[in-house]
């Protein structure tokens, strides 16, 4: 978890990490690979996901095409996108009776829900998450902090800013406060 007071650099570091803005300086590695330099379509190939804050959706598109945009990495493998598809449904049981609603017909919760989702049809090792909280009711913001821990727990690596920090740290693993563009601290969570 990373975090932070506003404009201390939290949300352009993970956009720097997922490919979306050119590094400055320092270097990113992925399995002792340097990846600094490679675009964000790559590193989705890499097993790198990416949910931007403000659960953004395609609000025209219905729940499943939403899903299937996230699929496109896995080509036309019908069996590795059932697979995809399944596991989000397992982890989000509440837009399996969705699929074919629009996304802008849902709440804040279940869009969020579906964004997670989206990014988990890539079948990553890594997925970085922008403020998941983000105007979320209490009771998503325990739903969203429930699945990334279970996401965690098998074995995802997790990558989130967070405002909510002190809940946001008590699912996670390592800590980094960020400040001016540094991080100021880090240590277990």
């Amino acid at each position: 978890t990373i975090v932070g007071s506003n404009g201390a650099g939290k949300s352009t570091a993970i956009k720097v990490a997922a490919g979306l803005l050119r590094a400055w300086n320092g270097s990113i590695a992925v399995h002792g690979t340097d990846i600094t330099h490679e675009p964000a379509d790559r590193r989705v190939h890499r097993g790198i996901a990416y949910v931007p804050q403000g659960r953004i959706v395609v609000p025209e598109m219905s729940v499943r095409d939403n899903l299937m945009i996230g699929a496109h990495i896995l080509g036309n493998n019908r069996a590795a996108i059932e697979a995809a598809t399944e596991r989000v449904m397992q982890l989000f049981p509440a837009l399996k009776p969705r699929l074919k609603q629009h996304a802008d017909t849902m709440s804040g919760g279940e869009q969020q829900m579906l964004a997670i989702g989206r990014a988990l049809m890539t079948s990553p090792e890594i997925i970085i998450l922008d403020e998941p909280s983000l105007g979320l009711s209490p009771k998503f913001v325990d739903v969203v902090f429930e699945k990334l821990l279970s996401l965690r727990d098998e074995g995802l690596t997790v990558v989130m800013v967070e405002q909510k920090a002190s809940h946001a740290l008590s699912i996670s693993n390592r800590g980094y406060v960020m400040h001016l563009g540094q991080v100021a601290i880090e240590g277990p969570a």
